[in-house]
C-alpha cells in the first residue's frame, strides 16, 4: 500500500472503530458499509483538506471511487495535476 492508500485505510478504520474486519485495498467501501451517505461527506472533506485538492463530480462518480486502491489512485493523479 502506498502512503495515500495507508491514509485512507487508517481513516476508514478509525471512523468505524473496527479492530478486525474485511477491509482491504479492494473492498467496496460502500457495499460493505464502511462509508454511508453521511460518511461520504466526511471522507471527501478529509481527503480535500489532507491532500490540498478538490475532487469534482466526475472523480466522485468514477467507478474506482469505491475502493481504497481506486480512491488512492484518483487522489495521487489529482495531486500530480492529472485527471483520473
Amino acid at each position: 500500500m502506498n502512503e495515500t492508500a495507508n491514509w485512507l485505510y487508517r481513516f476508514l478504520k478509525k471512523r468505524k472503530k473496527i479492530k478486525r474486519d474485511p477491509l482491504t485495498e479492494e473492498t467496496d467501501i460502500f457495499e460493505t458499509g464502511f462509508v454511508d451517505s453521511l460518511g461520504i461527506v466526511e471522507l471527501v472533506t478529509s481527503i480535500e483538506s489532507t491532500f490540498s485538492i478538490r475532487l469534482d463530480s466526475a472523480q466522485l462518480q468514477d467507478p474506482k471511487f469505491k475502493t481504497i486502491q481506486g480512491i488512492a489512485e484518483i487522489i495521487d493523479k489529482r495531486r500530480n495535476g492529472q485527471s483520473p
